[in-house]
């Protein structure tokens, strides 16, 4: 290389089979006086733009961990998610809250099916632990599935969850990590459907644009596989987190 190193190539996490989602927070922002009304899916040809109409109900930017920027969310926003997976699926978040959170706060993300798998990820203090569940939608009550871990509210994670296609109330059918320690999986508390909301981003959004149970966060990324993705793809993606947001 005669003395000049070469620069090396940020990872890609389109570059791993199964990618469907890929939002970061200096890509395909829209911004509508200073406020976040659209986030365009970085993996081409599939759906996953999240979008908010109403510039109120926008989240605001701004920068933190090794300088690059985030979406801050305060409860009083969100964005609608166009995002449809049925079946197997992993979701990384990599956010950091700004405030102890309440049992129905912090709700990150919600995916609404009307049949397969549907997603409610909360990641909350709940009695001192974090928690994130997951429930079958559109259909009678059932035991949610979550991990618990120590309470890290105020710090930077990269928290991802996976669904393996199997039973929805069995904790076998799932796994959990934070920062690329994988996590323990357990049984949560019942819950019902919510077929009155769409799939949102940073809180619940109802089909008449109503904001409930909003995160107060600061969101960096998300990143969404249509499969159960191996360990080594997990360790893969908290490399390049951790190199990126200098943890």
């Amino acid at each position: 290389m005669h003395g000049i190193a070469a620069a090396r190539k940020e990872f890609d996490p389109r570059s791993i089979a199964g990618c469907r989602c890929w939002l970061r927070a200096d890509r395909g922002i829209e911004l509508t006086s200073g406020k976040v009304t659209g986030w365009r899916n970085q993996v081409s040809g599939v759906s996953g733009d999240a979008v908010q109409d109403v510039t109120a109900k926008a989240p605001a930017m701004g920068t933190g961990n090794n300088n690059k920027p985030y979406l801050l969310f305060t409860t009083a926003e969100g964005l609608r998610w166009g995002l449809g997976l049925n079946g197997q699926s992993t979701y990384f978040v990599a956010c950091r809250f700004t405030a102890t959170m309440g049992v129905n706060d912090a709700w990150v993300m919600y995916l609404n099916k009307t049949s397969a798998l549907s997603a409610i990820a909360e990641v909350t203090t709940y009695g001192g632990f974090n928690k994130m569940t997951w429930t079958a939608d559109n259909s009678v009550a059932t035991n949610s599935v979550g991990y618990t871990s120590p309470d890290q509210d105020q710090i930077f994670n990269l928290h991802s969850f996976g669904y393996n296609g199997g039973t929805i109330t069995l904790p076998g059918s799932y796994n959990a990590s934070r920062n690329g320690m994988d996590l323990a999986i357990g049984t949560g508390s019942a819950l019902g459907p919510y077929s009155s909301w769409q799939s949102s981003i940073g809180s619940l959004v109802d089909v008449s644009n109503a904001i409930t149970f909003g995160s107060r966060m600061e969101l960096y990324e998300m990143i969404v596989f249509d499969r159960n993705v191996v360990a080594a793809d997990r360790a893969a993606i908290w490399g390049y987190v951790k190199t990126r947001y200098n943890l």
